[in-house]
């Protein structure tokens, strides 16, 4: 699972953290928006890196629950569950991107975070600035 971190991010950040309150009620849709945005790049991935065997891994990407830090809230973004043979998709994920002995590398996780950096960012940043106008 990689920290997402990217242009633009910086900007929100401190935009966020200068409406704290407003933050943690709005946190939930902003994450969302943002997972939704770098899960549809996972599938994008695996699709351009032809990792479709049997369907799973591909159906199985989504976002976890957000988790609550003192410092942070954040959401994981990576295949979830079990395969029907009872593999772990996030584990057919790990040995896809970073290969084994019988399989090459393909980093396709790299290029699912570079193609979401930006849309991303910017999904999050439309549900912040829409909560806003809204008034939570």
């Amino acid at each position: 699972m990689a920290l997402f971190n990217g242009e633009g991010f910086n900007e929100l950040l401190s935009d966020l953290k200068t409406n704290g309150d407003m933050l943690d009620v709005a946190a939930p849709e902003i994450l969302e928006a943002g997972a939704a945005v770098v899960a549809d790049a996972w599938r994008d991935a695996i699709k351009a890196h032809d990792l479709i065997d049997s369907g799973d891994m591909l159906e199985s990407v989504g976002h976890s629950e957000i988790v609550n830090t003192e410092t942070e809230k954040k959401v994981a973004i990576y295949p979830q569950g079990r395969d029907h043979k009872g593999v772990r998709n996030a584990e057919k994920a790990f040995v896809n991107h970073y290969g084994a002995s019988h399989r090459k590398a393909t980093h396709f996780v790299d290029d699912a975070e570079k193609q979401s950096e930006e849309p991303a960012v910017e999904a999050m940043a439309a549900a912040w600035y829409q909560k806003l106008e809204s008034g939570g």
